[in-house]
């Protein structure tokens, strides 16, 4: 990275990363004895001073502290742009942000990647606060704060984290790994079944070629079962979880429900809609937000192991509410312990004998992620009902 400007190039650039504005009562010469204290100089923290009384913004001061971690010196500092430690990763809406700050005239703060003299890059958490001369925003100070170990640790909780959603959604799946398997076979089974019907009718005299097209046309339309259940299971496995698209939920809820389809077969089980038409879409990750769904839906199906084989039933019901998108999941299992409503959502909480306590914890993550809510209700006759909140997207 290019390290010294020209004071009019400097001028031109959009303000630098990593400044927080700390607020002195200052004239000219209370603001000459500041920055020449040693106490400023002793600081832990990084100091920058700019004068917003010229046209570049250009550095009047920082203290030693600010030169140690930058490997700049005082006098390279001076007369330059506050920008000038920015470099090709600095994220455009974090200077965006800095600007924002800065027009406003009141404290902020701001993460922002800087670059040192020798081209090591670092995090900065900028703090900024407006320095008044009477009514006018004479200086900028900038506390500076080198937290790239801060901001390391929680890249690698992220990527954790991550792993944790991606093992839930395998355990997820292993659950329900013989429905899916049977599933899969019954369409394969008839593929091979009809190939051999055909075989034998083409080797017949005269074939009837009408049912020879209705059989190769049940063909085709077990493939596309079959393949739709293992494109469905790849999308659902895959790790690639940043993505963000348009989701139409009641497509959604039609997809999952033709995964479990054979589980809520195997478990006796009713699964209702109550979908709303015409909902706006969610923006987010739509394999995230269908694997909440589908925990939910197995939740319910665990919830009901001891209710009459006739009343295992589950209601998924979409609405809108002002300008959020609403999910109802509706079980009649054993419900919730009174005063339980919150509990249940804690990390390795479980009331399962084999049970992780996680897969809830995971989904309240998971739309709180989304800018949502997920929360939990006793039923008030039998069962729980689960309700995600999500925001539309218009």
């Amino acid at each position: 990275m290019e390290t010294r400007r020209d004071v009019s190039e400097a001028a031109k650039m959009p303000m630098a990363p990593g400044t927080l504005i700390h607020p002195f009562v200052h004239d000219d010469e209370i603001g000459d004895s500041i920055v020449s204290s040693h106490i400023v100089d002793r600081l832990n923290d990084g100091i920058v001073i700019f004068d917003m009384s010229k046209n570049d913004l250009s550095i009047i001061y920082v203290n030693q502290r600010f030169c140690d971690f930058s490997g700049f010196l005082q006098k390279d500092c001076i007369g330059q742009s506050p920008c000038f430690l920015r470099g090709k990763d600095t994220d455009p809406e974090a200077l965006a942000k800095m600007e924002e700050i800065l027009r406003s005239g009141k404290e902020g703060a701001v993460e922002i990647y800087n670059y040192r003299k020798n081209g090591q890059g670092f995090w900065n958490l900028l703090r900024l606060m407006p320095i008044h001369t009477g009514n006018k925003i004479r200086f900028f100070a900038a506390i500076v704060n080198d937290i790239t170990d801060r901001v390391k640790l929680r890249e690698q909780a992220d990527d954790l984290r991550d792993e944790l959603i991606h093992y839930s959604r395998m355990n997820l799946v292993a659950e329900m790994i013989s429905s899916l398997a049977h599933e899969l076979i019954q369409p394969l089974a008839a593929i091979a079944s009809n190939v051999e019907a055909v075989k034998t009718l083409l080797t017949g005299g005269k074939p009837d070629m009408e049912l020879v097209r209705e059989i190769i046309e049940d063909i085709i339309s077990d493939n596309r079962r079959a393949s739709t259940l293992v494109y469905g299971l790849r999308d659902f496995l895959k790790k690639e979880e940043s993505s963000q698209e348009l989701i139409e939920i009641n497509l959604l809820i039609e997809q999952i429900a033709s995964l479990v389809y054979s589980e809520l077969v195997i478990r006796k089980t009713v699964l209702n809609y109550n979908l709303e038409q015409d909902l706006p879409p969610l923006v987010g990750n739509r394999i995230l937000i269908q694997q909440v769904i589908l925990n939910l839906i197995n939740n319910a199906m665990q919830a009901m192991a001891d209710t009459p084989n006739g009343d295992k039933k589950i209601l998924i019901a979409t609405y809108r509410r002002k300008d959020r998108l609403i999910v109802d999941l509706v079980d009649q299992g054993v419900g919730i312990q009174p005063g339980r409503e919150e509990q249940i959502f804690d990390k390795f909480y479980t009331t399962k004998k084999d049970g992780m306590g996680m897969g809830l914890a995971i989904s309240r993550y998971i739309v709180e992620s989304h800018g949502g809510r997920l929360y939990a209700s006793r039923n008030p006759e039998r069962g729980s009902t689960f309700t995600m909140e999500l925001p539309i997207h218009e």
